[in-house]
C-alpha cells in the first residue's frame, strides 16, 4: 500500500471519517505512518497524536519521547491522556528517574540519590559491561 493512502486511512480512523479498523491494524498502519515523519514534524505533531490514538483505540497507550525529567513525563500523560511514559535517552546518565517518575505518580517523597548512590550505581554498570562485552566495554 503506498504511503499516501496510509496517511489518509489513518487520518480517517482517528478523526472518525473512515470504516472502523482492528486495533492492529490501525497500529500497524500509524506505525508506518510515524516512522516516514521527520523528526522536527514528529515533535510538533507528537502529542496531539498520541491523544487522538489514546481516543481511538481501548488498549494501553504508551507515550514516548523526550521524557528527560519528571515534569517532561507529566506533561506527556496530561497533554495525551496516555497510559504511561516510556524512558529512553533521559535514562542515559541518570538510571534513577525511573524511580523519581513512579514515586511522583504514586505522590510518595523522592529523596534524590546522593553523590555516593550515583558513583556506586556508575561503577555497578561498568562492572556490568564489563562482564558482558569485555574490558573495552568502557573507557
Amino acid at each position: 500500500m503506498r504511503i499516501d493512502k496510509v496517511y489518509r486511512k489513518v487520518y480517517n480512523i482517528i478523526t472518525g471519517t473512515g470504516k472502523r479498523q482492528t486495533e492492529s491494524e490501525v497500529s500497524r498502519m500509524t506505525c508506518k505512518v510515524w516512522a516516514t515523519l521527520d523528526r522536527q514534524t514528529q515533535l510538533q505533531l507528537f502529542a496531539a497524536y498520541i491523544a487522538k490514538i489514546k481516543a481511538a483505540v481501548k488498549s494501553p497507550v504508551i507515550g514516548n519521547g523526550d521524557i528527560f525529567t519528571v515534569q517532561n513525563a507529566l506533561d506527556m500523560i496530561k497533554q495525551t491522556g496516555c497510559d504511561g511514559v516510556m524512558v529512553a535517552r533521559g535514562a542515559e546518565g541518570n538510571p534513577f528517574i525511573f524511580r523519581e517518575i513512579k514515586a511522583t505518580l504514586a505522590n510518595i517523597h523522592y529523596d534524590a540519590p546522593s553523590y555516593a548512590m550515583r558513583i556506586a550505581a556508575a561503577i555497578d554498570h561498568a562492572e556490568r559491561l564489563t562482564k558482558s562485552r569485555g574490558d573495552r566495554a568502557i573507557v
